[in-house]
């Protein structure tokens, strides 16, 4: 895969992450006592766009925020993490996604709630925005985020004319099958496709892997199945590696899949094999879950390595 050096290119929304801790088990039908402990920035593709920019790959984010009282905390974590927000609208005619996230009492799982937002914050893509997706190294986003661009299709296709890779987050939510024609456009144009488990099952039914070798065929595109506390498996043209997860003890699990994402695409654009980007990406994923918040991932390089080294002793 031929990767040009300049910045990665994530589109996607931003969230309010409002944390809670359960007293007592959560039962249907009742009531529970619930203890807030803090609200965090949140969002898939933000999130990833983060732990991109904290492991040192230049990141550029395209959103937009609305106007309310969270709407200065999340413009500042983007500019903690070194992100790019030259091209995040600030609109005034709606407010930001928020997101619930109630913890089980004893940490062992969370629920998560995500409030309905009339008016939702979008981002305008006008010709700088385009321009800044045409001169990326790579675009990473959702598919379902692609699809409310009225031109994508001119838009993402202009982009990798000029270069650009393409990663899509392929969570079952985004996408109608693999056999959807608007779906498959963005399954052929994508050079990494990253899809969880239940993602994984949707896409392929009852073909098994081999809807995965199909897909391939004699391309350089990468797919990822993420399994949570299983590990990943990841295929490409001329194999398959299947990375085992590292023992943690989880305190929250929020943002595992982006920072698993971001982990990985570093990793291959500096170069490194599928191999290699699978273990750096499972091991920053891994020891990310073992703090709270969705961007806890957003750590060095060099933290993720001493990890690794930790846990190889």
């Amino acid at each position: 895969m031929k990767i040009k050096k300049s910045y990665v290119a994530a589109l996607g929304h931003v969230t309010a992450d409002q944390y809670y801790r359960c007293l007592q088990k959560i039962v249907v039908g009742d009531k529970f006592f619930v203890r807030h402990i803090e609200t965090l920035p949140g969002g898939m593709v933000a999130n990833t766009a983060c732990v991109l920019a904290a492991l040192g790959t230049p990141t550029k984010f395209l959103s937009a925020l609305g106007t309310d009282s969270y709407t200065r905390m999340l413009l500042q974590s983007f500019e903690s993490f070194n992100v790019s927000i030259d091209s995040i609208d600030v609109l005034t005619s709606c407010e930001n996604f928020k997101t619930a996230i109630l913890m089980e009492a004893d940490g062992s799982d969370r629920t998560i709630m995500l409030y309905e937002n009339r008016e939702k914050p979008v981002a305008v893509i006008d010709a700088e925005k385009e321009l800044l997706l045409r001169e990326a190294s790579f675009v990473y986003g959702l598919i379902s985020d692609f699809k409310t661009l009225d031109n994508y299709r001119e838009l993402l296709g202009a982009a990798k004319t000029e270069g650009a890779c393409f990663m899509f987050d392929a969570e079952s939510s985004t996408f109608v099958s693999k056999d959807d024609i608007n779906d498959r456009y963005f399954f052929d144009l994508a050079d990494v496709l990253s899809f969880n488990t239940e993602a994984a099952d949707k896409y392929c039914g009852r073909d098994g892997d081999s809807a995965f070798v199909e897909l391939i065929g004699d391309s350089e595109k990468i797919v990822i199945i993420t399994q949570g506390a299983r590990g990943c498996s990841v295929l490409w043209r001329d194999g398959r590696v299947d990375i085992p997860s590292y023992s943690v003890e989880a305190v929250d699990t929020t943002g595992a899949g982006d920072t698993f994402n971001a982990a990985f695409l570093h990793a291959l654009i500096q170069d490194h094999d599928i191999p290699y980007c699978s273990k750096f990406a499972t091991a920053a994923a891994n020891r990310s879950v073992q703090f709270i918040g969705a961007r806890s991932g957003a750590v060095s390089q060099r933290m993720v390595t001493d990890f690794i080294e930790s846990r190889s002793k």
